[in-house]
């Protein structure tokens, strides 16, 4: 239910994104618009991009079980690199390393 509200939002906001973009377009052809109109749709235009670049920073709780918990149950057993390297099974996944991984051992790419 988490993810479905933010990609509802996100649609409906993309859905209005258009709609303006295609009023300003239309404005600009036909040389019909005042510079105060242009200036209102350009605000709100602007504040829609900042709520875009805050929900596709949100992670779904799908997302962020399957990175805790790598799914894959990849074990990397990176003995000298404590993977800092893309040797690291792992890190080539662009997968946190776990508990399974290498218990005790010191980490440059732990899990969360």
């Amino acid at each position: 239910m988490f993810g479905y509200s933010n990609k509802l939002r996100l649609g409906v906001m993309k859905r209005d994104i258009l709609a303006c973009l295609r009023d300003l377009k239309v404005m600009r052809e036909t040389n019909s618009f005042d510079n105060i109109l242009l200036n209102i749709w350009e605000k709100k235009f602007n504040k829609w991009l900042d709520e875009l670049d805050n929900v596709q920073n949100v992670v779904t709780v799908t997302e962020a079980v399957r990175l805790q918990s790598n799914v894959n149950s990849v074990k990397c057993k990176c003995p000298n690199t404590n993977c800092s390297t893309m040797k690291c099974a792992c890190k080539k996944l662009n997968l946190s390393c776990n508990i399974r991984c290498h218990p005790g051992k010191t980490c440059h790419n732990p899990s969360l």
